[in-house]
């Protein structure tokens, strides 16, 4: 019997074919993974590496990049929260100012309550009020109180607001520290906020006409008539989150 062995070449076409099972595809390639062509053949493109540790908020939703024309790079990406740019291997809020209120000595008054890290603003009086403001949940605001606290918190910093449902709305809204307040307890006293740009929805979008609700689902408006403003079905996108990186 002959040990003598012969090398056959295997031709396999480019690309990822996934139409029929590993053993009737049959001169293609089945799977790969971080894998590109060419000149038809595979190419290992080794994946991704992570540029930079630092944490940002909300769920990003877009991102766009570009180069200076001294040869920098840049990345802005905007979150249901806030909006941020890369530069320089670190990334910094941008987001625009809504609004800048100084408040009188006397109102707003601040509470805290003992173990929560939410304070509660009484914006009563305050000009513009919260509705021409158009605050909405998760939205941030950089207060300027000095050195002073409420409950042993201290109210200077940025703090993201949280829109209680319990409150007359309006008219209150809560700040969230990133400590638990030691007691109850009031502050009034002038007071900066600024308003960042309002927060948008996490988890959906509302959306109106041709196309939004499931086949056969009844319209509370004839074929053809515009839906009215503000009204229609939820669309549910996929929360997830993404990194910044660079392909090596």
């Amino acid at each position: 019997m002959s040990t003598d062995s012969k090398r056959v070449p295997l031709e396999f076409r480019a690309g990822i074919n996934r139409e029929n099972t590993s053993y009737t595809t049959g001169g293609h390639w089945y799977n790969g993974n971080r894998v590109r062509f060419r000149s038809g053949k595979p190419e290992n493109i080794r994946g991704w590496q992570r540029k930079v540790t630092e944490q940002y908020n909300g769920i990003a939703r877009a991102i766009t990049s570009w180069a200076s024309l001294s040869g920098n790079l840049y990345a802005a990406f905007g979150t249901d929260q806030l909006l941020y740019v890369y530069a320089g291997g670190s990334i910094y809020d941008i987001t625009p100012v809504n609004t800048s209120v100084t408040t009188s000595s006397t109102a707003p008054v601040i509470y805290s309550s003992t173990g929560s890290s939410k304070l509660i603003v009484d914006w009563v009086s305050q000009s513009p009020d919260l509705n021409a403001i158009g605050l909405s949940q998760n939205t941030f605001i950089i207060v300027s109180a000095g050195t002073d606290t409420v409950g042993g918190v201290s109210i200077t910093g940025e703090f993201r607001t949280s829109i209680p449902a319990d409150l007359s709305a309006g008219r209150y809204f809560k700040i969230i520290a990133s400590s638990e307040a030691g007691s109850n307890a009031t502050r009034t006293s002038a007071t900066n906020f600024t308003f960042l740009l309002n927060a948008g929805s996490q988890t959906q979008v509302a959306a109106t006409g041709y196309g939004t609700a499931r086949y056969g689902m009844d319209r509370v408006s004839a074929y053809g008539t515009p839906a009215t403003v503000g009204s229609g079905f939820a669309i549910y996108h996929v929360v997830g989150h993404f990194h910044i990186g660079v392909k090596i």
